[in-house]
């Protein structure tokens, strides 16, 4: 979970493919972008991005394939 932290700007998951439980992403709200997801291919559980007001940028996903609870 990456969860209210104000002062967080960019988080760079590069390399990562898999999360074996939920991937939360909320109420960062001086995050702007999250990078280097592209090689995420599954969650075990809940995929959440929310709540980030300041997120103007999201890397593509195109190798995501599998989320194991809400998305």
């Amino acid at each position: 979970h990456v969860t209210k932290n104000n002062d967080l700007t960019s988080i760079a998951l590069s390399g990562l493919t898999t999360v074996s439980q939920n991937l939360t992403i909320t109420e960062n709200y001086a995050l702007t972008s999250i990078v280097d997801i592209s090689s995420l291919q599954s969650t075990g559980g809940m995929f959440q991005i929310s709540k980030n007001l300041n997120l103007t940028s999201l890397a593509s996903m195109n190798s995501l394939e599998s989320v194991g609870g809400d998305f």
